[in-house]
């Protein structure tokens, strides 16, 4: 702009004194105009480049980066899926469990009420046999195999009830163990579908310009 200023300048000057601007000196400056504007051309053709690379590097570090989150997803979500099948074949293996001491108990409880009627049975049969009027009562062998069969049938119960208190205790350990893995399952469908379905959608609308 300088240059052309000058050249106005000294153009218009020289229009007053009269045409003296030679064709050399139009040239001149008509050159140095056209050099000045093709070094304003090429810097900025060189700036473009210089920002097209920049570009290029912050696209390229962007992608990497988006493909490494996109990986640490991908296998973190395959390790929940893993932990929340493993979950499930085991809620699956405590359901069996619990119905086989759910019967198991019903088996102990019948079994005892089976030997209630037994041990009614002898324990009548001893209070009956202690009315035996004088000398007859004495303690022979029948009592004596009464008194076996009664403490058998006691054994027997105690150890029934033993049994059936400690099914009872196992059940309901295995009904907490079924809460509990069903709450565990629940996470971890709840997680896979944050991941998945929420964060997997947002990171999809990610675009990136490469240059």
């Amino acid at each position: 702009m300088f240059i052309a200023s000058c050249f106005v300048l000294l153009f218009s000057e020289r229009c007053r004194n009269g045409p003296q601007v030679t064709v050399s000196d139009w040239m001149n400056i008509t050159q140095q105009n056209l050099q000045k504007a093709t070094t304003q051309l090429e810097n900025s053709f060189q700036l473009r480049s210089v920002v097209n690379g920049i570009l290029a590097q912050v696209a390229s570090n962007l992608k990497t980066s988006v493909d490494v989150t996109n990986l640490a997803f991908n296998r973190r979500m395959e390790e929940i899926r893993e932990a929340k099948g493993k979950l499930e074949q085991q809620k699956s293996e405590t359901t069996v469990k619990i119905q086989e001491v759910e019967n198991t108990i019903q088996s102990l409880e019948q079994a005892l009420m089976a030997k209630q009627g037994p041990l009614a049975t002898c324990q009548a049969k001893i209070q009956q046999r202690k009315l035996r009027p004088g000398f007859e009562l004495c303690r022979d062998e029948v009592d004596e195999q009464l008194a076996r069969e009664q403490k058998n049938l006691l054994e027997i119960i105690n150890k029934l009830e033993g049994g059936i208190l400690q099914a009872k205790h196992c059940f309901g350990g295995l009904q907490k163990t079924l809460l509990e893995l069903e709450d565990e399952i629940s996470k971890k469908a709840n997680s896979i579908y944050i991941d998945e379905v929420k964060c997997g959608t947002l990171r999809k609308s990610i675009a990136i310009n490469m240059y």
